[in-house]
């Protein structure tokens, strides 16, 4: 849950050679914990990092590198 509004950062094709799907990435920066809507199966772990922290994980995967410059971005700015 939010009071303010999501940041949109940008979408990026995750491989335009062979695939159309699209990624699209959101900065929220007053996310608190709120009642689940979960479907039956579903899990979801929730996690709160530092900024410090989410950098220090070594992240490779390019669609989570580029949201995470891209977020860092956005919030230097607010």
């Amino acid at each position: 849950m939010s009071t303010k509004a999501p940041v949109y950062l940008g979408s990026y094709y995750t491989n335009p050679a062979v695939a159309t799907n699209q990624i699209h990435s959101y900065l929220i920066t007053d996310a608190t914990e709120g009642e689940r809507q979960l479907d039956e199966g579903e899990v979801l772990d929730v996690h709160v990092l530092s900024w410090e922290e989410v950098e220090q994980l070594g992240l490779t995967q390019m669609f989570s590198v580029l949201a995470l410059m891209l977020a860092k971005q956005k919030r230097e700015a607010l």
